[in-house]
């Protein structure tokens, strides 16, 4: 049980980062005009960053907390994890990204920003078993 309830939390936090990051990504493809292609790893770039951040920083303090007098160690070790775990998943984020607004043809009916979202959705949803699976067992493991 302690585990659904820490994945629910997880979920939680995964949601507001990914919302951070949907809007940034939304932003920059509109003021671009790029909803296809390789430059859409650049534009997935600043969300991404600003999600990790938020993440970062939920994950460490309530989802994946340590008991308090554990707090303090290690603490430069487990952001640099966190970080390695992040950019790890960034760039399959981006490659899935890129890969299914490229090679997926958008059906004619649906808007070229719904199939941006769409994309970044599934692409989102890989990341998301990545990014629990090193938190639980590489970063924030006690």
């Amino acid at each position: 049980m302690i585990i659904f309830r820490q994945f629910s939390k997880y979920f939680i936090v995964g949601a507001s980062s990914a919302v951070i990051d949907f809007f940034m990504l939304n932003i920059l493809s509109y003021f671009t005009g790029i909803t296809v292609g390789i430059s859409l790893g650049w534009i997935n770039a600043p969300g991404a960053f600003l999600g990790m951040l938020n993440a970062y920083y939920w994950n460490s303090r309530w989802v994946f907390k340590a008991g308090e007098g554990e707090k303090k160690k290690g603490g430069h070790r487990e952001f640099l994890l966190f970080a390695a775990v992040v950019t790890a998943g960034f760039f399959i984020n981006s490659f899935a990204l890129v890969f299914f607004t490229t090679y997926f043809s958008r059906p004619s009916d649906i808007h070229p920003a719904l199939w941006l979202n769409i994309a970044k959705a599934l692409a989102t949803g890989i990341v998301v078993i990545w990014n629990f699976t090193g938190y639980k067992f590489l970063v924030f493991k006690k």
